[in-house]
């Protein structure tokens, strides 16, 4: 095997595919999103999610609202006309998610 060779195998190819599979993720996440009954206050009010007692955190509804907005962002580039066919090409695997 090549160094070439070895380069697509070990980044191109693995790269692509997670680039594919995160772009079903956003677009999953965005859709749930945009459909919660109750949006997101985009206050700094801390969501706790229900992992505070785990040491988990919580997140301010200002930074989901700013999560969201880096995904709608992200989202432009991947669907940029002939962006997902270069990011495609390179898939061997079936797509997993999650």
């Amino acid at each position: 095997m090549t160094e070439q060779d070895k380069f697509i195998q070990d980044y191109v190819r693995p790269i692509a595919e997670h680039l594919r599979a995160i772009g079903v993720f956003m677009r999953e996440a965005k859709a749930e999103y945009l459909q919660l009954s109750t949006p997101i206050p985009n206050d700094t009010k801390v969501l706790d999610a229900g992992r505070v007692d785990q040491g988990v955190p919580g997140l301010k509804g200002t930074e989901i609202t700013v999560f969201i907005q880096q995904i709608v962002a992200v989202l432009a580039v991947l669907d940029a006309e002939g962006a997902m066919d270069v990011i495609r090409k390179p898939c061997v695997r079936p797509l997993e998610l999650r």
